[in-house]
């Protein structure tokens, strides 16, 4: 399978390894010496998912890359999802799939209880290791945040690393808590923010 954004997979792959849902998701690969070869189709398909359902903020260089999902409609959402299910057995077979999956529905039933179906939702922000602490991240958050501001809604992202809630935090998210995910073994935090001068 040919990737459509290599150089933005491999950046995925080097910062995010460390993270108990993409470790995880790894882990479940049955065959190791394959597994990073199946993370980068699984991050390139999320990218080319936003590119066509959502929004991107790419930096120059591939230094950082910002995924998102927006609200769309019954139709939209079918159409999605049922080609999200065939993309990912294909770039990483059924276990893989259904790791993501029971992830996955594990955390929506959280997400679900706070009624975050209107929001922009901020799936993957990975700044190069070497270019972290330059304000990259920030600056992958700032247009897309502009736009939702401009559009009146909010957005909200889950993180399992919590030393990223800080930064978080300062570019306007609210901590709604964390929550235990059986499967990664780990917690993971929901964040919200509201839009410029509006309620959360």
């Amino acid at each position: 399978m040919t990737l459509t954004y290599p150089s933005y997979a491999a950046l995925l792959y080097n910062a995010l390894r460390p993270d108990p849902f993409y470790r995880t998701l790894e882990a479940a690969f049955p065959e190791r010496e394959a597994a990073r070869d199946a993370m980068l189709r699984y991050y390139d398909l999320s990218i080319a998912e936003a590119a066509v359902w959502g929004h991107l903020g790419m930096a120059e260089g591939t230094e950082g890359i910002s995924v998102w999902s927006v609200p769309l409609d019954a139709e939209q959402s079918r159409q999605k999802a049922e080609a999200k299910r065939t993309a990912l057995v294909a770039a990483m077979g059924t276990a893989c799939a259904q790791t993501f999956a029971a992830i996955e529905e594990n955390m929506a039933r959280h997400e679900a209880a706070m009624d975050l179906s209107d929001h922009w939702y901020l799936s993957i922000l990975a700044v190069a290791p070497d270019q972290q602490g330059r304000g990259k991240g920030a600056s992958l958050l700032d247009p897309v945040l502009a736009q939702a501001d401009k559009a009146g809604v909010s957005s909200y992202l889950t993180t399992f690393t919590p030393r990223n809630i800080s930064f978080y935090k300062r570019m306007g998210y609210r901590d709604m808590g964390g929550f235990a995910e059986p499967i990664t073994q780990s917690d993971f935090h929901i964040l919200v923010r509201p839009p410029a001068g509006g309620p959360l």
